[in-house]
């Protein structure tokens, strides 16, 4: 795991905006002044640092200007395109790894490999460093030019902050690092936490807690001195941090149903009962404290702005309000309609209304979208062998195959004729499962006469398998982990079908008389067949198209079954 939980986010100068739903979306500046309007059928970002993104035709993010004639910082589009921390922005391009790039557009540096491992995630920059992950699952840091300042041997990672970084170790410990990489303490055991903020670290105890339902135990400081314990009449969540020195807590009432949020110093005293009612635990992540040292809270589905002594400065009536940093006005929204209001007394700053304002944060993760499509399709066929697939193969008994999972005749007794194996891990890209289906009915079950007061009656009382069932198909079903949205499980079937295409023969599509032909578009709409030679063995092999048989929309099936002829396959 890689948490950028509270990383830097660059000042927003102006958020995207519609006058009237029917528009296109333009953008306002946090001074209430209009930037342009009516220019883009997508929603923007927000501009940060002077720059903007939004999705073209093909579902693209490209780069702008904030102009009030804005254009394009490149003539390049991304699948994942960041803020621009440090002067420059993470993104990924179709089929590419990770870069980075300058405000000009041009590029400053690629994260390709480290150590031979590839590069797979980063995170966005916080203090001059980055996290990021290797295809081993091993995190570390980079710097603001590319260079790996910290190793990665952890296993997990969340971003610096205050020039601290929470890490996991490969044991299994947590520890608190440096910059350098340093350690500087030890975590309690069966702890998590969140990021430093305030000068201090939130702690949970992990026995029993989701990340869901987690409420903070205590407080560390930068040394790892417990310094402040949250008081049993209060609780806090773990996604609220300490802000000019206060944090939300709240109380629940479980008869009613609702949670009450009020304000906590660091001393652990309440300077603000918990008293604004909200229906859902995830609406305590809306009570934040501004920079200019006032929080917006939730009473009952409104939205208002007080003081640290509980003085409202801006009226708790607006369904939605963004405040907008270093900036006197807010966004506030009540009814159907925006405006823009004093945040210290909440009147008009203008008396135009808007139909649509959104505060769009950029991503926080970002994803290589490259993949070594033959070293993919080798570990795929790797454990291929004559009439079969690692120590399974085509004629073995499923009785011997279960028992080898430690699955039972009752834990099959609902598979009829197959068994699902449970998944493997293949590579960074995917998961596997097997399901081999049997000749017949997997198990029978054991039936017996039982006597029911003056009559006997058969009951099954449980059950066998059955000797005769032998493997005769064996599915190799690939389960990508990557997001389906970037096309990889075709991508990943299409590799697939490429190297088969340079070892083995199809022997169902006429039209593939050219040996040299490589996977088409065309390839994701039907099975592909092969016949394919194995230790002088003929195997008929099948990559079915995506979702076909037993696998879902985002999955592949490679088929292994017994060949119908003996003629063996052209070997290239």
């Amino acid at each position: 795991m890689l948490s950028s939980c509270r990383s830097e986010q660059p000042k927003i100068s102006h958020v995207p905006f519609k006058a009237d739903k029917e528009d296109r979306w333009g953008m306002i500046g946090t001074d209430g002044k209009v930037l342009f309007e009516n220019e883009f059928q997508e929603r923007p970002s927000a501009v940060m640092n002077g720059i903007f993104t939004v999705k073209n035709a093909e579902g693209l993010y490209e780069y702008y200007t904030a102009k009030a004639k804005p254009k394009p910082l490149n003539n390049k589009a991304y699948l994942s395109a960041g803020a621009f921390i440090e002067d420059i922005a993470p993104v990924v391009e179709p089929k590419q790894p990770i870069s980075y790039i300058r405000k000009d557009g041009t590029t400053a540096f690629t994260l390709d490999k480290y150590q031979d491992k590839r590069i797979v995630f980063v995170v966005p920059f916080s203090e001059g460093l980055a996290g990021f992950k290797t295809q081993d699952e091993r995190y570390g840091f980079i710097d603001t030019k590319g260079n790996v300042v910290i190793e990665p041997h952890f296993t997990s990672i969340h971003s610096f902050s205050e020039g601290l970084a929470v890490v996991e170790q490969a044991d299994s410990t947590w520890i608190v690092i440096n910059k350098k990489g340093e350690k500087q303490f030890d975590l309690p055991q069966n702890t998590t936490c969140s990021n430093f903020s305030d000068g201090l670290l939130a702690c949970w105890k992990t026995s029993g807690n989701t990340l869901y339902t987690a409420n903070v135990d205590f407080f560390l400081d930068t040394k790892g001195d417990k310094v402040l314990t949250v008081p049993d009449k209060v609780k806090v969540r773990w996604f609220n941090s300490f802000s000019h020195g206060y944090i939300p807590c709240y109380q629940e009432d479980k008869e009613k149903n609702v949670y009450y949020v009020g304000l906590m110093n660091k001393k652990g005293g309440i300077v603000i009962r918990p008293k604004y009612e909200v229906e859902y635990p995830y609406e305590i992540a809306e009570f934040q404290i501004t920079d200019d040292n006032l929080l917006r809270v939730i009473d009952q589905d409104k939205m208002g702005l007080v003081d640290m002594e509980d003085n409202v400065v801006c009226p708790i009536e607006f369904s939605r309000l963004f405040p907008a940093l270093h900036s006197r006005y807010a966004f506030a929204k009540q009814g159907n309609y925006w405006r823009i209001i004093d945040k210290r007394g909440g009147e008009k700053a203008t008396a135009v209304e808007y139909a649509m304002i959104e505060d769009t944060p950029y991503s926080g993760y970002f994803e290589s979208d490259w993949i070594d499509g033959e070293g993919f399709a080798q570990d795929l066929l790797k454990p291929l062998v004559a009439q079969g697939y690692g120590s399974i193969q085509i004629g073995d008994t499923v009785s011997r195959i279960a028992a080898d999972h430690n699955m039972t005749a009752r834990d099959c007794r609902r598979s009829w004729d197959k068994i699902m194996l449970p998944a493997d891990k293949l590579n960074e890209y995917c998961d596997i499962r097997l399901a081999v289906t049997s000749t017949s009915d997997v198990v029978t079950p054991i039936v017996k006469s039982v006597r029911n007061y003056w009559w006997w009656e058969s009951k099954t009382v449980g059950y066998k398998f059955n000797p005769n069932a032998r493997v005769k198909q064996i599915a190799v079903i690939v389960q990508p982990r990557h997001s389906s949205g970037r096309n990889m499980p075709e991508r990943l079937r299409n590799e697939v079908i490429r190297y088969m295409d340079s070892r083995f023969q199809r022997i169902n599509d006429a039209q593939k008389e050219d040996q040299n032909n490589t996977a088409t578009e065309n390839d994701a709409k039907s099975p592909i067949l092969y016949l394919a030679t194995v230790n002088d063995t003929s195997v008929k092999l099948t990559v079915n198209s995506l979702g076909e048989l037993m696998a879902d929309d985002d999955e592949f099936v490679l088929m292994i079954e017994q060949a119908e002829s003996a003629k063996p396959d052209k070997q290239k």
